[in-house]
């Protein structure tokens, strides 16, 4: 038997209501618009369903855990720090920053410039941003909104390796490209 989302939310609204007991019902629908905009509202399969939950639970966590009860600017200095350490764990970027003698600050620099250029010019998350405009007005939840959609955004895999690894790169090669540019 298939359904919609319909079911999901209103168990989501549920959740949201027990788990965020001192928010209020509107702070707990915009939320759980925010969690929910990326669906589809066609009918799903049961396994569907599940997958969607997951995706869900994730969002939520991400929103939860670093940026919904944190004061903005320490909101985005977690992202920064958060996106740093993912981006240093991976061999190939530790053996670039060897190599470059980049220190662990200038790395954060960096990805700190990558975030900016992502929330400044990417239409992927311009739309995401538009969609958080229309959830909610209180300025602190669209931050920490925005803040969590940058991570996921940001995490999600592409040829088995987080987006910000190709971010930073293509983010490298246009100011290296420009660099050359301006020594011609």
């Amino acid at each position: 038997m298939s359904q919609g989302i319909k079911p999901l939310k209103a168990v989501w609204r549920k959740r949201l209501l027990r788990e965020l007991p001192y928010s209020d019902q509107q702070k707990c629908q915009s939320i759980l618009s925010w969690l929910v905009t990326h669906e589809s509202e066609h009918k799903l399969a049961p396994h569907e369903l599940a997958t969607v939950n997951e995706r869900l639970n994730y969002r939520y966590r991400i929103l939860r855990q670093r940026y919904l009860y944190v004061d903005s600017n320490q909101a985005y200095r977690q992202l920064i720090t958060r996106l740093g350490s993912v981006v240093l764990g991976i061999a190939p970027v530790q053996t670039w920053i060897k190599r470059h003698s980049t220190s662990h600050q200038e790395t954060l620099r960096l990805i700190h410039k990558v975030v900016q250029e992502l929330l400044d010019n990417d239409l992927h998350v311009q739309q995401k941003i538009d969609q958080i405009l229309r959830c909610t007005t209180d300025p602190h939840l669209r931050k920490a909104l925005v803040l969590a959609t940058v991570e996921e955004y940001c995490m999600s895999t592409v040829q088995n390796q987080p987006l910000l690894i190709h971010l930073l790169r293509q983010y490298l090669q246009c100011q290296l490209q420009s660099e050359n540019y301006q020594a011609a």
